[in-house]
C-alpha cells in the first residue's frame, strides 16, 4: 500500500568536491561542478551543477543554485533547484524558491 519514500539523493565520497566545516566562515562566491556540503557559515552565492547539503549547524546568507538542495540549517537567500529542494525538520529557508520538487518535513520553516 505504501511505497518506500525515496531519500535525498546520496552524495558518495567521489562526487563531493567541497566541504565547509563548522568552524569555517566564508565570505564570497562558491562555484563548483561537484557536490558541496556546508556545515559552517557562508555569505555570498553558492552555485554547482550537482547537489548542496546545508547541515544543521550551517548559517548561509546567500543565493543557492544547484540540481538538488537539502537544508537542515538556516538559509537566508533565494534558492533555485533544478530537481529537488528538501527542507528537514531543523531547516529554515528565508527567501524565494524556484524548484522542481519540494519536500518539507514537519517543523521546517
Amino acid at each position: 500500500m505504501f511505497e518506500k519514500k525515496e531519500d535525498f539523493p546520496s552524495t558518495d565520497n567521489k562526487s563531493i568536491e567541497t566541504i565547509v566545516g563548522e568552524s569555517v566562515k566564508l565570505k564570497g562566491n562558491l562555484k563548483s561542478d561537484g557536490d558541496i556540503i556546508i556545515n559552517g557559515s557562508i555569505a555570498g552565492d553558492v552555485k554547482t551543477k550537482a547537489s548542496v547539503q546545508v547541515g544543521a549547524s550551517a548559517n548561509v546568507v546567500a543565493s543557492i543554485k544547484a540540481s538538488n538542495i537539502q537544508v537542515s540549517g538556516v538559509v537566508q537567500g533565494n534558492i533555485e533547484a533544478k530537481e529537488t529542494l528538501q527542507i528537514s525538520e531543523t531547516g529554515k529557508v528565508y527567501g524565494d524558491i524556484n524548484i522542481g520538487v519540494l519536500v518539507v518535513s514537519p517543523g521546517a520553516v
